[in-house]
């Protein structure tokens, strides 16, 4: 009866849609209001012309709804559902650009009382899919969040749409990497349905019940992150409910799956234990089950996932023959433009690989890369033309196949591997601005990395090649770790809103997919126009995000006397990149590199010294010859990060501090990008807390003798005590040329974001910094603490540099580690009388520690624990402030005389003795 219904009022919208369809387009809703008598008819309406995909008519029926409510001021529900229902239809056309703005003109039209709300936090669950679709997975995963938000703040929630909300953000997460926080949101979905689930609504098109949907996402979030154990205890209990009479075709397919997911764990994780043959065996009998239970009716996207998945497990078992037919059967079935037959063809030519047919193998992958390969015009054999897809996921396998070709023997497969490896990079670049950071991003960046420097070294000669490695490295690295921060901020809003990002994420969106050259022209134009919006709003945001880095014009400006060391280090491999204004050069380095690191650093932050482990240090990381160089800037993540070049050793055995000025850059970027200072007069900014209402940090003296020492001897403005709160320092950095900070900086080495500075009255987070504008030419921090550990995390004492120069401070000088404070004081000193002199930056620290060396009687206290700590980072050219107080001092003092003998002069002469 309830089907007969239904197809009755199917053939009913039908009738009405198409009468609408022909009835001129001014018609009023008044006209048709024997037929809809009320807006709750019309929003009916609406969702009937949904469900049978008529979008046309459904936008025209919801926009005369919308007519109609504004003409009779209707209740503001009425007049938001009917924008929504638009916005709605846009969606199901695919216009999602169009349907987002809708869906926002909607949420102006809600109101603020729980029924509004509620309606809200079903337009940020809207707003967050379509956001999904155009490819802006951030902003989505936030909107879920909204939504989340609303629905959780109201006593009576739509109770679809929040645990809709709540698998959503699970599934986000889950392909995010955030296993933790996937969880987490299934467990809230499963409570709520323990309270409230005789509330819930079931759609008779999706007669799937909660349960069955909660432990089918726990099996593929547990097959995912690879806990067997609750993957098989949910895979039991999904087993459990969908064996019941009452269970239909559509959650029995969602038990198939996980079959399929269950035995895809134990496929991918049968490196991870010595029980291989067991977790293959495993394997089999899952996906044979799976394939069993899809009977005759085989759903065939399932079926082929299934079949995918076995012929994966017959490779691995070297059965070569069996994964082949499989394969061939597999495209037997697929249909055309299925998205998945790249993946088919990437297996179906390791299969290939494996029966050692290796023209075929090539074939099949010169295939696969024309797949993702997205324009009509052929790609050429060296993928010149190569136009990169929008699925993060290409880049991926691009990276998996790449590593497989390189290994081959033959030059053709190493050229192909050299290919891939660059349209995988291609593919990153156009994808990971819209993502969120996660590990697994990550690692496909390194992994890609790692092949381009693999291939580009075995020939230094290809400059462009080099040049293009720097350019993209750059870019991306910045905008991965401006990424991981955007998403990790607990503590201050940046300045940039994030409506501003999002435009312009749309319009390079936009210029990716669009074909027509006059339509290209315009999106270019508006992009540029707004690039340049954000640049006069938000310069510093710009300097660093809205600007490629171009190698060329920064090597115009180095000098002969400049060389640059960018090091690229992950996984135990490290690459070398020598920078000149002539050339670059490109080397593979010893993999030892980084543990012989770890053991130096050990060494010398303990207060002692390896000469033996310097050297060989030394002749690891520097090039054959230095040549003529007096400058060298060191780029490098990892813990060479962390390590004090200053204390290597020379050809002649000597420190590099005696030869070279050494500066460090957490990225190149940030040397060709530095917003220079412009004031005159600028202020000396001293700050020194005593933590007197703080138990938890001890009073550092030694900084406090230190802050009086630079206020004897220079002009400063000095805030000790109480004075040194947090506010003081966001106002006196609109005035400052050197801010003077003695105090804690607390660097997480777990959790870079939580790194703070102390003040007398509360914590600076280092993530605030991002949303500060400060005019400094320069930041000193003076006094590091770490805590119970006496070296720092190398990531966390980059976080600090890399957040100061996105606050306006081009360059900052820190400590790798606490530092004694006799030391501490006689270097600052004199490191000021350098910058006092009008030298760089790096060459006053050199000569501060160099006068440290020859004024330092005690042989012991000569040790790099006591001098080479501090490093100066970032731009490294003079700074200019206000004289010493001793000088001005005695011209006051001189002042002052020459006033006061000319007044007693000058009153001698008008007062004359009585002469009796």
């Amino acid at each position: 009866m309830s089907y007969l219904k239904y197809i009755i009022g199917l053939f009913s919208v039908s009738c009405i849609g198409l009468f609408i369809a022909q009835v001129d387009h001014n018609i009023t809703i008044d006209d048709l209001y024997p037929v809809f008598v009320y807006e709750d008819s019309v929003l009916k309406m609406t969702t009937s012309l949904s469900r049978i995909g008529e979008y046309d008519s459904m936008y025209l029926v919801a926009k005369k709804g919308e007519a109609y409510a504004v003409k009779h001021h209707s209740d503001s529900f009425y007049l938001g559902a009917f924008r929504s229902q638009m916005a709605s239809a846009l969606e199901g056309k695919g216009l999602y650009t169009e349907a987002l703005k809708g869906y926002e003109f909607a949420l102006e039209a809600t109101a603020n009382n729980e029924v509004g709300i509620n309606e809200k936090g079903s337009l940020f669950y809207k707003i967050a899919e379509v956001e999904y679709n155009l490819g802006f997975y951030r902003e989505s995963f936030e909107s879920s969040k909204k939504a989340k938000e609303l629905l959780q703040s109201i006593d009576h929630p739509d109770y679809d749409f929040l645990f809709a909300v709540y698998s959503d953000l699970s599934f986000q997460s889950k392909n995010l990497g955030y296993y933790k926080d996937a969880e987490s949101y299934l467990s809230q979905a499963y409570k709520l349905h323990d309270q409230f689930g005789d509330q819930v609504i079931y759609i008779a098109e999706y007669p799937v019940n909660k349960p069955v949907t909660f432990e089918y996402q726990y099996t593929l979030l547990y097959a995912e992150s690879g806990n067997e154990e609750k993957l098989l205890h949910h895979l039991e209990k999904l087993d459990s409910l969908t064996s019941l009479s009452s269970s239909n075709h559509n959650e029995r397919l969602r038990y198939i799956s996980a079959l399929s997911a269950t035995g895809d764990f134990y496929i991918n994780n049968n490196n991870t234990t010595k029980n291989k043959d067991k977790y293959l065996k495993e394997a089999q009998i899952y996906l044979l089950k799976s394939l069993s239970l899809l009977g005759e009716d085989r759903y065939p996207s399932t079926y082929l996932q299934v079949t995918f998945n076995l012929s994966k497990l017959y490779a691995l078992r070297g059965e070569s023959k069996k994964a082949m037919q499989l394969m061939d059967h597999i495209f037997s079935e697929m249909k055309k433009g299925d998205k998945r037959e790249c993946y088919f063809l990437a297996q179906k030519a390791l299969i290939l690989q494996q029966e050692k047919k290796f023209k075929k193998f090539l074939e099949l992958n010169q295939q696969m890369i024309e797949l993702i390969h997205s324009s009509d015009e052929k790609l050429k054999d060296d993928c010149s033309n190569f136009v990169p897809s929008n699925n993060i996921s290409h880049a991926k396998l691009l990276r998996k196949i790449a590593d497989t070709l390189s290994s081959q023997p033959t030059a053709d497969a190493k050229e192909l591997a050299r290919c891939f490896y660059d349209c995988g990079m291609k593919v990153f670049e156009n994808n990971f601005k819209n993502l969120l950071f996660n590990e697994s991003l990550k690692d496909t960046y390194e992994g890609l990395l790692i092949g381009l420097l693999k291939k580009a070294s075995l020939d230094n000669s290809n400059q462009e090649v080099l040049q293009a490695i720097v350019n993209k490295t750059e870019s991306i690295e910045n905008q991965l770790l401006w990424n991981e921060f955007l998403q990790n901020r607990e503590y201050n809003n940046i300045g940039i809103p994030d409506s501003l990002r999002l435009k312009e994420r749309e319009i390079r969106l936009q210029l990716t997919q669009e074909k027509n050259k006059d339509n290209q022209f315009e999106l270019e134009l508006a992009l540029e126009k707004h690039l340049k919006l954000v640049k006069e709003k938000y310069p510093s945001y710009a300097k660093f995000n809205s600007v490629e880095f171009n190698c060329g014009k920064y090597q115009q400006g180095l000098k002969e006397a400049d060389l640059v060391l960018r090091f690229f280090q992950t996984d135990g491999i490290v690459y070398r990149m020598s920078i000149t204004s002539k050339d670059i050069q490109l080397t593979e380095l010893d993999t030892a590199t980084s543990v012989l690191i770890d053991q130096y650093i050990q060494v010398i932050s303990s207060g002692k010294e390896d000469l033996f482990l310097a050297k060989k240090i030394t002749e690891i990381l520097l090039p054959t010859s230095m040549g003529d160089f007096k400058n060298l800037v060191v780029v490098s993540n990892g813990n060479i990060a962390n390590l004090p070049f200053e204390t290597l050793l020379s050809p002649k055995g000597n420190y590099l501090i005696e030869n070279l000025n050494i500066s460090y850059a957490p990225h190149l970027i940030f040397l060709s990008n530095t917003i220079k200072s412009q004031k005159s007069n600028a202020d000396f900014v001293v700050f020194s807390p005593s933590y007197a209402y703080n138990t938890d940090l001890n009073e550092l003296h030694g900084a406090k003798k230190e802050s009086e020492s630079l206020s004897e001897n220079y002009q400063t403005k000095l805030y000790v005590g109480e004075k040194a709160t947090k506010n003081h320092f966001f106002d006196a950095g609109k005035n400052a040329s050197i801010m003077h900070l003695s105090m804690h900086a607390i660097i997480d080495p777990v959790d870079k974001n939580k790194s703070y500075l102390a003040f007398e009255d509360e914590k600076l987070y280092i993530d605030e910094l991002y949303g500060v504008d400060l005019k400094a030419d320069m930041v000193v921090l003076s006094a590091c603490s770490t805590g119970e550990k006496n070296t720092t995390s190398s990531e966390g004492n980059v976080s600090v540099q890399r957040a100061f120069v996105y606050a306006g401070v081009p360059s900052t000088l820190s400590s790798l580690w606490e530092v004694p404070d006799e030391a501490t004081r006689k270097i600052m000193l004199s490191f000021y009388s350098n910058l006092e002199d009008g030298l760089t930056k790096s060459e006053a620290l050199k000569n501060a520690k160099m006068n440290y060396l020859e004024t330092t009687t005690d042989t012991h206290l000569k040790s790099p624990f006591y001098w080479a700590g501090f490093v100066v980072s970032g731009d490294v050219s003079p700074v200019e402030f206000s004289k010493s107080t001793s000088s001005s001092y005695w011209i006051l003092v001189l002042t002052i005389a020459v006033l006061l003998g000319f007044t007693v002069w000058a009153f001698s002469r008008r007062v004359r003795p009585v002469v009796n």
